[in-house]
């Protein structure tokens, strides 16, 4: 991989990562030959939702009806756990294969860009840089991290998914709190 690519290999949660996945859904919203929300609507609800939402989610568009890529998912605390849970069984939940083991391996993996190798597939793990980003939480911890420092954590080597939805303007002492948490356990 060349200087330019490796320096920008999108696994850095930067504005330009958040771009591409958004001009992902942009290619999605050109190639489906039907209405996009619609046809989203029943990807979402016969791929993911009945097999582990109790509620349907809503996947936020922009002002051109384009589904946001990136962020922009809002749902139940019990359904982000679901997601952590999903996440945590490799990819499979209530008996259904949702994901590969191998796709939520590399997710969940430090990627070989110059920028944030501590980023998988908009997950922020916490081991990948030179120290660990919560320093006493397991070095197996990452987590999807939302809005206003909502947090959807998943420790494999505790079996955990920790939920966190709140409002907090500034800084939220994850590692403080949640290794409060696993020390409760």
């Amino acid at each position: 991989m060349g200087k330019a690519a490796s320096a920008c290999a999108g696994h850095d949660g930067s504005t330009t990562a958040r771009a591409r996945r958004n001009l992902l859904a942009r290619v999605y919203f050109d190639k489906v030959p039907a209405a996009p929300q619609g046809n989203y609507d029943a990807y979402m609800t016969r791929a993911f939702i009945k097999r582990w939402v109790s509620r349907m989610p809503v996947f936020e568009v922009d002002a051109s009806g384009v589904f946001m890529g990136s962020s922009y998912l809002y749902a139940s605390a019990r359904d982000w756990a679901r997601i952590g849970q999903l996440m945590l069984n490799g990819g499979a939940i209530n008996g259904a294969r949702i994901m590969t083991d191998d796709w939520v391996s590399r997710a969940t993996t430090a990627n070989i860009s110059e920028n944030q190798r501590a980023y998988g597939y908009q997950w922020w793990l916490n081991q990948g840089n030179e120290e660990l980003r919560w320093s006493d939480i397991p070095a197996d911890a990452y987590s999807a991290q939302g809005n206003r420092q909502q947090y959807l954590m998943v420790i494999p080597s505790l079996d955990l998914v920790i939920v966190r939805l709140g409002w907090t303007a500034g800084g939220y002492p994850v590692n403080e709190i949640f290794s409060e948490i696993i020390s409760s356990l």
